[in-house]
């Protein structure tokens, strides 16, 4: 990850689902804050949906401050967004069906 920020600079670089994975999604925020790069993680805090990580997330919002952006994903949808952002209070979603259907 080190390697990718630095030869992606001047570009901004998201984290992708890959802290997910973590036994401590949070403590991989902290460690991520230390390289020079990433302006977002895209997580659903270690869960399959992003309501169900959202303990974790507002935590994970919380660490990284205003350093690096969360970027809510995990079956985020236009009919559960609103939802999900007054739970988590995040500025940010993915997701597949955000918009509802282009035409």
């Amino acid at each position: 990850t080190k390697l990718l920020t630095e030869h992606a600079q001047p570009l901004q670089v998201t984290f992708h689902k890959a802290i997910d994975e973590l036994n401590d999604p949070v403590e991989g925020v902290n460690d991520l804050m230390k390289l020079k790069g990433i302006s977002r993680i895209l997580t659903s805090g270690g869960n399959p949906t992003a309501k169900e990580g959202s303990e974790t997330i507002k935590k994970m919002i919380q660490v990284a401050g205003k350093q690096i952006t969360i970027l809510v994903a995990g079956k985020v949808t236009n009919k559960n967004v609103d939802e999900i952002q007054k739970i988590i209070g995040a500025n940010e979603f993915h997701g597949r069906k955000i918009i509802g259907d282009l035409k």
